[in-house]
């Protein structure tokens, strides 16, 4: 079985890259996925092979061909921290460490995996979605509150949610540095670097923007509630990075750490509309130990 998509490009797609465009349309794969299958041939852009950085103009016609492999996911018995489940939704602690969903050289071991596990009674089809329902994701490093759709209606209201930026996420992180503001707001355009999985600011970029509160100065340390308004990829780190506050532990855009073992972000709640209720829903997910440990060894040494 191939699973094909075919898509005409409306004014709004003009001038993006394909693959950003193919991400926003195809929720259930990541981005270097879809740029795994143009270096295989499988997107054809008006009828030729497309390059990834490929522009996009009105009237373009896409057309995706994807593998069986692509698609199939391996159901594994993964512990999951389950802190709320309904009929259509399952909100779960992700552990850091835990990849969000699989990718390119990593199809098992991952969040996705536990999770196709988990709802095993809910999947007629054996070629499941490698997101399994999953309507965004974490850094591996990231623990925290995500939200899983247990069916395709759950997973298009809240994918549309995310898009229409009605879903209110707040994070908290250890930064290095005493910050001296109180609270404030930081903007800054994000791409991803040439050739890099990392990400940069860059005018060329797409827009971001994250507000933030501090909620205790240390002497060398600032914890901090972060707030953000867009879904970019690093979006966080990169901009507390670009103010001059890292995340602590944070290897790729702060200061390497020799007794963290990862960056200290966490996902602490998530709010939105839900997709059956249609009722404000929110779920907080509880400070993690190794995060709980830092800021007790922080506050002793303020003592």
């Amino acid at each position: 079985m191939i699973k094909e998509y075919n898509f005409t490009v409306d004014k709004t797609g003009s001038n993006l890259r394909i693959d950003l465009y193919l991400k926003e349309k195809i929720k259930e794969f990541s981005r270097s996925q879809i740029q795994r299958w143009m270096r295989l041939g499988g997107v054809l852009l008006n009828g030729n092979t497309a390059s990834p950085a490929a522009a996009l103009k009105g009237g373009d016609q896409i057309k995706i061909h994807i593998p069986q492999e692509e698609i199939r996911l391996v159901p594994e018995k993964i512990p999951l921290d389950i802190l709320y489940e309904d009929a259509s939704l399952l909100v779960l602690n992700k552990p850091a460490g835990l990849v969000t969903h699989p990718g390119f050289g990593n199809k098992k071991g991952t969040l996705a995996n536990a999770v196709a596990y988990y709802l095993k009674q809910w999947v007629t089809d054996t070629h499941c979605f490698s997101r399994m329902g999953l309507a965004h994701r974490l850094d591996k490093e990231t623990s925290g509150a995500i939200v899983v759709a247990k069916n395709s209606s759950a997973l298009t209201h809240l994918t549309q949610s995310f898009k229409d930026h009605l879903v209110k996420k707040v994070y908290r992180t250890i930064v290095c540095g005493s910050m001296k503001l109180s609270q404030g707001e930081i903007e800054g355009s994000i791409g991803r670097k040439y050739r890099s999985t990392q990400m940069e600011i860059a005018a060329s970029g797409r827009y971001a923007k994250t507000d933030f509160k501090v909620l205790k100065k240390f002497k060398d340390y600032t914890y901090l509630e972060v707030y953000p308004k867009t879904g970019r990829t690093h979006q966080i780190r990169l901009h507390l990075a670009k103010i001059g506050y890292p995340i602590l532990g944070d290897k790729t855009y702060g200061l390497k750490e020799p007794l963290i073992s990862r960056q200290m972000l966490h996902a602490y709640s998530i709010s939105f509309l839900h997709p059956v209720k249609k009722k404000p829903f929110h779920v907080t997910a509880p400070l993690p130990t190794d995060f709980k440990e830092i800021l007790k060894s922080l506050e002793n040494k303020a003592a």
